[in-house]
């Protein structure tokens, strides 16, 4: 498929999901779920494979998650029902391959809960990981994610990417606030929403996009 037409597809995509946002029923909600995860699936095919530093404004539905694979919400699915006031969507693990996040305060996910939904995604969007490490070069022409669990008191997750110049970019959660550091650690310990938020380090993915031939 050619670059020009995955565009032409996308284009189309926004827009049915323009008009259904404008429905703001159950239905609508369902199938605009749906037409982003082809979004998502075609945007990877035409996106740069390794990341360059972005501090722009994104909004609230563009997560840590989707900031670490490079990718995005439009407002028109981030804030359908809401007026632009706040996002009605997050996508958590798992959601871009149709799986829910099943996780919460009483229900806390492991490590490898984490890893198995985010095999998951990367297998719907055809982007191949390689087990890495912080300090290590990529070896496989792609780009480093770096993998966290809030310690023991909630049931968060956070991702860390490596950009072109070496530097790794975070952004942190709903807020549209991207913060830089020379190492991922340094998000080990944050102040989000005001309160301390302790994280363990969890993994180093490679991760490479396919591109299109």
């Amino acid at each position: 498929m050619r670059e020009e037409n995955i565009k032409i597809r996308i284009g189309r995509i926004l827009e049915k999901i323009n008009k259904l946002s404008l429905n703001g029923d159950y239905k609508s909600e369902l199938k605009i779920k749906e037409l982003y995860r082809m979004y998502l699936k075609l945007m990877v095919l035409i996106q740069r494979n390794i990341p360059e530093f972005d501090n722009g404004l994104f909004n609230e539905g563009t997560t840590c998650y989707l900031y670490a694979l490079d990718l995005d919400m439009p407002d028109s699915i981030a804030y359908f029902k809401d007026d632009f006031d706040y996002a009605k969507y997050n996508i958590d693990l798992g959601n871009i391959s149709g799986y829910m996040y099943p996780f919460n305060k009483e229900n806390k996910p492991t490590e490898k809960d984490i890893l198995n939904l985010l095999a998951k995604d990367l297998k719907y969007l055809k982007i191949k990981s390689y087990p890495s490490t912080i300090n290590s070069p990529c070896l496989h022409g792609g780009y480093k994610i770096a993998i966290f669990l809030e310690d023991a008191r909630n049931y968060d997750y956070h991702f860390v990417r490596q950009n072109k110049d070496g530097s790794w970019s975070a952004k942190l959660g709903n807020e549209d606030l991207v913060v830089k550091s020379d190492n991922p650690l340094a998000y080990l310990n944050q102040n989000i929403y005001s309160i301390p938020t302790y994280y363990k380090y969890i993994k180093t993915l490679e991760l490479v996009k396919p591109r299109v031939k």
